[in-house]
């Protein structure tokens, strides 16, 4: 069975590795996800991203398939797109089966709130 990591790309995601060979699964480690300062911004560090999953031997990626929002600025939304393309390219390296899963579908399927809080909550709970 296989190690799988799930990803929330964005600049205040998080990584997560889950080893699924165990009943109940075991929760492997959760990472805030890495940066690196960039002029007076910060980026994900695609590099240490795909050193976590060689790390944790990683045989599939989920990555949340997120996307701008209505209102967002350019600038914003450009950040975001880099991102998610850092991690997806990160786990591309890999050679792991890289899969894309909306928020929905995911928070659905694992019965987790919509909501960003009660997603972080259920997750603090679940990891301890």
């Amino acid at each position: 069975m296989p190690i799988i990591c799930g990803i929330d790309p964005g600049l205040s995601g998080a990584l997560c590795f889950i080893d699924t060979s165990k009943n109940p699964l075991d929760l492997i480690a959760v990472y805030d996800m890495p940066t690196t300062p960039f002029g007076t911004k910060q980026r994900v560090n695609g590099a240490e991203v795909w050193a976590l999953l060689v790390e944790h031997e990683a045989d599939e990626v989920w990555i949340e398939n997120v996307w701008s929002r209505p209102g967002e600025g350019v600038s914003s939304a450009f950040s975001f797109g880099e991102s998610f393309a850092s991690v997806r390219t990160a786990a591309q390296i890999t050679g792991a089966k890289v899969s894309f899963v909306t928020p929905g579908v995911w928070k659905a399927d694992l019965k987790v709130p919509a909501l960003k809080d009660g997603a972080r909550e259920a997750a603090r709970v679940w990891s301890h």
